[in-house]
């Protein structure tokens, strides 16, 4: 089943990203990681989720 995010979502995400990233550098960019694997998750097994 494919994800698909809302426009607001993705500018959220990038967002939060950003916010993480201020804090310690390269933190952003593990939680885009985290949260790519998470709905790489999700995706592959929706009935966990539903």
């Amino acid at each position: 089943m494919p994800i698909v995010s809302h426009p607001e979502a993705d500018e959220e995400l990038v967002g939060a990203a950003l916010w993480h990233d201020e804090r310690q550098p390269g933190l952003g960019d593990d939680f885009l990681d985290e949260f790519g694997h998470a709905l790489r998750r999700i995706e592959a097994e929706p009935e966990r989720w539903p």
